[in-house]
């Protein structure tokens, strides 16, 4: 694996992490992702991006105590970035590593911090009543959960749940009681907003730099897709309008996504449009020619996966892309 990775152009360096059962790998340059991807499955290896967490911080809510809680999670094994976002009572930490969030809610207490969460899933399988407090029960029992909302609807249940707690254990638990979940909790309660006057990556720094000032401004993501940008806004108590206004002093026109011009490319009746808020963001875009990028969907019953690696080299793949409302 090692030295496929080293023939890619733009990798200068590679650092290895044994964890159990799998490993770490981190490749620094300017490589591009799926130059890295597709060569590590010729090594033969499946490579997953690194997983994200986001929690609601509740302690001193200054900018040198948002730094403190920065570093000290940042010492955590198996972290690879920790970013604050927002600020007083709006603040949230968002962290990227194969580390537990037992760890992380343990490091930030001991500086003064607590960390919760707030995940949202979809729970496939049966909605009889008896089947869902089944559900109920299970996740009750998982280590973290302070709070539980299981609520039936065709073809399983919709599950809200509060705490620090790891997907990977909600996920196990759900499966003993025989559902298979889909989190939502990446889409849930997102405003979005078009954006022009972003050029390039000067501009989309000094937007999240403007963004971050508003007070109350919880978590948000700025999204580019060739010439077309948009901010994704999640949680926090900050008013839309002070948003707007505050982009807009800055050199910014924001429009409620929907209800702004957009940017537009080849006729009017397309338009490119950037990733969904939070969701992971292939930064090479795919040529003509090119291998697709690998990737995983639920199957329509919600009780398997399909990954794109299963199936290439071993019999052919037609990809139809379209979405619906």
């Amino acid at each position: 694996l090692k030295d496929a990775l080293g023939k890619v152009a733009g990798v200068e360096q590679i650092e290895f992490r044994a964890l159990s059962g799998n490993f770490i790998v981190r490749v620094v340059g300017n490589a591009k992702a799926n130059a890295v991807s597709m060569a590590g499955m010729s090594a033969g290896f499946d490579f997953r991006p690194a997983p994200s967490r986001t929690f609601n911080v509740s302690g001193p809510t200054a900018e040198a105590d948002a730094a403190r809680l920065r570093k000290a999670l940042q010492k955590a094994e198996g972290v690879e970035q920790v970013d604050t976002i927002g600020s007083g009572a709006g603040l949230t930490v968002r962290v990227q590593g194969e580390v537990r969030v037992a760890a992380l809610v343990s490091i930030a207490k001991t500086a003064g911090f607590d960390l919760r969460r707030s995940l949202l899933f979809v729970a496939s399988g049966s909605p009889a009543e008896k089947d869902v407090s089944k559900l109920r029960e299970a996740i009750g029992k998982v280590a973290g959960v302070e709070q539980t909302v299981v609520r039936r609807v065709g073809g399983g249940a919709t599950l809200t749940v509060q705490g620090a707690m790891d997907d990977e254990i909600l996920t196990a638990a759900a499966k003993s009681a025989g559902y298979s979940l889909k989190p939502l909790s990446s889409s849930s309660g997102i405003r979005m907003f078009s954006v022009n006057g972003v050029k390039g990556p000067e501009d989309e720094e000094n937007l999240r730099k403007t963004v971050q000032s508003v007070s109350g401004i919880g978590e948000f993501q700025v999204m580019t897709l060739g010439d077309m940008t948009r901010l994704g806004i999640r949680g926090g108590s900050a008013d839309p309008e002070k948003v707007i206004a505050t982009a807009k002093a800055a050199g910014f026109d924001l429009q409620p996504a929907g209800k702004g011009r957009g940017q537009q490319n080849g006729s009017a009746a397309e338009q490119n449009t950037p990733p969904a808020f939070d969701e992971r963001v292939n930064e090479d875009l795919t040529k003509a020619g090119d291998l697709a990028p690998d990737f995983e969907l639920i199957t329509k019953e919600g009780k398997g996966k399909i990954r794109l690696s299963d199936f290439r080299g071993k019999k052919p793949v037609v990809l139809i892309f379209g979405s619906y409302t």
